[in-house]
């Protein structure tokens, strides 16, 4: 103890020839030599705030702190600049840890305080700038990552390509494996929810490039796309294939299959098992050749024949089945194919669609024309198209005179026509135009919303007119001019209630010049003071302002001075006893306030500025149809008016404001 304490006096005595300082040794050899076997050496501590800032360390001799000061941080400061609990040094512009996500070296545990290094002018040929943090090599050799002392990827230096399994990549990402039944590369996306996964995706911008390309040396598949999906609610595809793009003014294939060799080659082969239903291909879009590259005639175009046989379904031989010829145009039914030649009996086939020596189309039955109203399949009624069993459906007319459609599936019906259609089995009863039945719902009615105010939309519209005009009109779930309407139209809004002798009788609700919500209630003043509350439900749905003022009305049901309203606001309102009065009465009260405005599925209707709302529409009939016209007054009309309009009913635009 004694030496030491004569060492540290030494060592304070200013010295300009000492070149070296040791501790516990007189032979130093170094600097600073500092010599024990149970002691060690500690160095100064500080709390750090964070590393890029010196303070509060400071040079003794003032001006910047020098380079290389060493310091034992005690702090924990999180963040891009953070510090925790080590020895850092100072490089100049901040403290760097000897060890740690601080370091200069790549740790463990993670780093922290990384550059983003800039995206490099060239790709692959322009260096990272030396304050750039990057994990790789500097000098001209490959990287390679390993497992187990094991190499198992290599980045080669002299073109960037990157293998996994092999030493000598040939493309910008080759994957290889040796083991038999092995994938040499997989990807996949594990994303549970509804919106689109791509396990992998492949693009070239080049022409011509594949944005995806395989190739089989052995005896089976060049590509294989497979879906294992057990758990999504919508579509999934083992194989989508897509091309975009308007550019360019070659063609464009979304799948282009094409097979040469082999005893038997198919340019595509497709099918789909194990499923309730099972497509083997489907054509969403767009027109489907066979036997030719340019349909142009139809959605399913079919070119050339097998002998004289253009197109069969369900052919087996000697069996019922269609058949399209084309040394006899027609589609024929019952079509026997048998060695190749097709045996059409004269009074052996149900029906044959055709045209006839006089160029019209016709169905006939056994060989003839039917030209005389009748049954066409099936059925027991006449003047009918009836395709029967157990009368599932059927379609006919009733008249020549009246004309009408009426449709019949189990035991329910629809009847369309223009007045006064007999009923005919289940169909409607004398003088309705429509009648429909249904498990759940009877009638429903749909509107394809756009996000306009210039179109109206209605899920029904319901009228009765004559040749004089519009005698009553409702639309149903709606919106016109702008706005969401459950129900609009003429007349009253009304109920029916029995009397004591059971007989109906009609009752009529109020109805304003606005969009108003209505409540009643009952309080009571408690020392002539009363706060009342509405309901939150009730103040959501109401807009209470300077300009839409919430009314009050208040009826005493007890003797005091009178009462007043004040304090009204969505929220509640509060009812004081007239000259300071302090009575304990109770109270009813009615409350009538502007509905607020409502936003549904994107659409917002304005119910609070509805006073007398013009309805910018007007109501006209025109040639076989009845309007929702704008006051443009724009006509459609190309002849006289019928007398009785067509119930094809539809709405005009708005007019330009």
């Amino acid at each position: 103890m004694k030496t030491l304490t004569y060492l540290i006096i030494f060592m304070m005595i200013p010295s300009g020839v000492m070149a070296q300082v040791g501790i516990n040794t007189s032979v130093p050899a170094g600097a600073l030599d500092v010599n024990s076997a149970t002691h060690g050496a500690l160095f100064p501590r500080v709390a750090l705030t964070a590393n890029n800032v010196a303070a509060p360390v400071v040079n003794p001799q003032g001006g910047a702190l020098a380079v290389s000061t060493v310091v034992y941080n005690t702090a924990t400061v999180a963040g891009v600049n953070g510090v925790s609990p080590g020895y850092f040094y100072w490089d100049g512009a901040r403290w760097v840890s000897f060890t740690g996500n601080n370091s200069r070296d790549w740790s463990l545990n993670g780093n922290s305080g990384t550059d983003d290094p800039a995206a490099p002018a060239v790709y692959g040929t322009s260096t990272i700038a030396g304050t750039e943090n990057f994990l790789g090599t500097t000098d001209a050799n490959d990287l390679v990552l390993g497992t187990n002392n094991i190499e198992r990827a290599r980045f080669r230096q002299t073109n960037g390509f990157a293998g996994f399994g092999t030493a000598n990549p040939l493309y910008r990402l080759h994957a290889n494996t040796t083991t038999g039944s092995a994938v040499a590369t997989y990807a996949e996306n594990t994303y549970a929810g509804t919106l689109d996964g791509t396990g992998l995706y492949g693009r070239s911008q080049n022409a011509p490039g594949y944005g995806y390309g395989g190739r089989f040396d052995g005896t089976y598949m060049g590509l294989r796309v497979e879906n294992l999906s057990t758990s999504y609610t919508g579509a999934t595809f083992g194989s989508y294939i897509l091309s975009t793009g308007n550019a360019g003014a070659g063609a464009r294939y979304g799948t282009y299959s094409s097979a040469v060799g082999g005893l038997t080659s198919y340019g595509a082969y497709f099918e789909a098992m194990g499923a309730t239903y099972n497509y083997g291909l489907v054509v969403a879009n767009g027109n489907t050749g066979i036997g030719t590259i340019a349909p142009d005639r139809a959605k399913l175009q079919t070119q050339g024949a097998v002998g004289n046989t253009v197109a069969t379904f369900n052919l087996n031989a000697n069996s019922l089945g269609m058949a399209m010829v084309s040394d006899w145009p027609g589609i024929y039914f019952n079509a026997y194919y048998n060695g190749g030649t097709r045996q059409m009996s004269n009074g052996n086939y149900p029906a044959m669609f055709n045209y006839n020596p006089g160029g019209q189309f016709e169905f006939s039955m056994n060989n003839t024309a039917n030209t005389t109203a009748g049954n066409i399949a099936g059925g027991s009624f006449v003047n009918r198209f009836s395709i029967h069993r157990d009368l599932g459906a059927t379609l006919y007319y009733t008249n020549t005179t009246a004309t009408g459609l009426n449709v019949i599936s189990g035991g329910h019906g629809v009847n369309l026509g223009w007045f006064n259609i007999g009923a005919v089995g289940a169909v409607p009863e004398p003088g309705n135009g429509i009648a429909a039945a249904g498990e759940y719902v009877g009638v429903e009615g749909r509107s394809n919303y756009g996000a306009s105010a210039t179109i109206d939309r209605m899920g029904g519209l319901f009228y009765v007119s004559s040749a004089g005009g519009i005698n009553a009109l409702a639309t149903i779930g709606s919106v016109v001019d702008n706005v969401v309407y459950k129900i609009l139209g003429f007349g009253t809004v009304n109920t029916l209630v029995q009397d004591h002798d059971g007989k109906e009788r009609i009752m009529t609700a109020p109805e304003a010049p606005e969009a108003l919500f209505q409540d009643y209630g009952v309080a009571n003043l408690v020392n002539g003071h009363a706060k009342i509350d509405l309901d939150p439900v009730l103040t959501k749905n109401i807009r209470v302002d300077d300009t839409h003022p919430m009314k009050v009305f208040v009826q005493l049901e007890g003797d005091c001075n009178g009462v007043y309203v004040f304090n009204k606001t969505a929220h509640s309102f509060e009812v004081k006893e007239l000259q300071n009065g302090n009575s304990n009465v109770s109270f009813s009260y009615q409350i009538i306030a502007f509905r607020a405005d409502e936003e549904r599925a994107g659409h917002v209707s304005k119910y609070s500025d509805m006073r007398f709302k013009p309805l910018n529409r007007e109501l006209k009939i025109v040639e076989k149809e009845m309007n929702f016209e704008s006051q443009s007054g724009r006509n459609m009309a190309s002849a006289a008016q019928d007398a009785i309009p067509s119930p094809e009913v539809r709405p005009r635009e708005k007019p330009t404001e």
